[in-house]
Formats: C-alpha cells, structure tokens, sequence
C-alpha cells in the first residue's frame, strides 16, 4: 500500500538499511542494490517459563495451556481468525484458552468491543482473555503454550507485517509460533515456526494443534528458535550491520 512512498523516500538516499525483504518488494534493481537488510536485534531475555506462566495466570487466571496473540486491537492482527478456530481446537486440546494482549487503536475504535461481544456470541467467554498493553509482554509470551500471528491482508495491502518483533522476542524465550506464511514472519521464523497459507483456517487450527500435542515438536521449535534468535538477532548484531551501512554511505 505505501510502497510509493519508500519508493520515493529511497530513491533520495545513498544507503537504504531493511528490517526485511518483504518491506523492499516495491523496489526495483536500482534501489535494491542500496539496500541492505538488516534484521531487528534484541537484548538476549532469560525468563523462567515456570515464573512466566505464573505471571500470565496472574493476569488471566488459572487453566489450560494459552495461545497468546500480542498486537494493538486492530482487525489485521487476526484476532478473529484465532476466535474462529479455537471452538474446534478445544475439541482437540481440552481446557486450551486464548489470550489477547495489546493496545487499542485509535483508527479502530469499538474493536475490542465488538470482539467481547462475539466472544459472548460464541459462548467462549472463558476461553478468551482480553487484556490491554503490559509491561512484561516478553514474560507473558514465555507463560504461553504458543503464540499465533495470523495476520489479516485486506485488499489494498494493509495490515501485511513487515517484520514481526512478537516472533522474535518468542523465538528467544522458546515459545513456538504458527504464523500466516507471508510478510516478515517467514524470514523471522525460517524452519524455527510452523508457517501456514495465508488465511487459511483449517490449517492454522492443525497448525495450533500439532504445537500443543506434540512435545518433540515443540522441544525442537524452542530450541531452534533460541539458537536462531541468539545466532541471527542479536543487538550486537544489528548494531555492527548499522555502523556498516553508515561507513558505506560516508565512504
């Protein structure tokens, strides 16, 4: 949807530093060649998921294993796609719950209303939890079973993620992610998450379920995803990328 305008912004600058290629796929070879990407970086968290699941019931309440979605309420942070499988998901895995952490967005006033109230409709009004921005979004994210990033694309391109900082800070404490296969998320989560066609349901259901059963999956996407996260995303690493970018463009 703004790819005119980065196109315009680039094309005024000696170096061009991405946090993705997905966000330069409006660029032409001319612009490519000034870009680099260069992947966010964060601080290595060591959080104790025991500690962290207590500090996530500590908000929620106590149950089952929680699907956590951390995003402002926007619609394109599919919050909706999330209520709409999790009827038959608990059929699968008795007593998993889902839990909503974000901000509300100005430009979507009513959302998280309107989600209450289909909730309600649904009859899932102890399986989800509505929560506002919390401090501790990292811990909260170790306390969850998994986290889903089903993100929404409307027809003129919004709500597409550029990079997705949730999949890397679940990377890092171990969690595992099933995320839509487009945007930034397949280059965040490489073979390090479950990645499903882009709306589609069933699959993100299957997708959810397998994480939550399957203990030798979810052993193998914690420890690959740490490893990837310390290997690929590290401050120091995107820092260093940074200062060579700035000595390309002086040079």
């Amino acid at each position: 949807r703004d790819g005119w305008l980065g196109q315009a912004v680039a094309r005024r600058c000696r170096r061009i530093a991405a946090v993705s290629r997905a966000v330069t796929e409006s660029f032409d070879e001319e612009l490519l060649e000034r870009t680099t990407v260069v992947p966010l970086g964060i601080p290595e968290a060591r959080v104790d998921r025991a500690a962290a699941r207590a500090a996530l019931e500590q908000v929620i309440g106590p149950g089952g294993p929680v699907v956590g979605l951390l995003g402002r309420f926007d619609p394109h942070k599919g919050h909706r796609e999330v209520i709409a499988v999790l009827p038959e998901l608990r059929k699968r895995v008795p007593g998993v719950r889902a839990a909503f952490f974000g901000v509300d967005d100005p430009a979507h006033g009513g959302y998280r209303a309107a989600l209450k109230a289909e909730i309600a409709a649904a009859g899932l009004q102890n399986a989800v939890a509505l929560s506002g921005f919390r401090e501790n979004g990292i811990e909260l994210i170790a306390g969850c079973a998994a986290v889903a990033i089903p993100s929404v694309v409307s027809r003129n391109g919004l709500g597409r993620e550029g990079f997705s900082l949730v999949a890397l800070e679940a990377m890092s404490v171990g969690t595992p992610v099933v995320a839509y296969a487009y945007g930034g998320p397949p280059e965040v989560l490489a073979d390090c998450g479950v990645l499903v066609p882009p709306g589609d349901r069933d699959a993100l259901r299957d997708g959810l379920a397998r994480v939550l059963v399957d203990e030798q999956l979810r052993t193998r996407l914690a420890e690959c995803g740490r490893r990837r996260a310390h290997e690929r995303f590290s401050l120091s690493a995107m820092i260093e990328a940074m200062e060579a970018c700035y000595q390309e463009a002086t040079a």
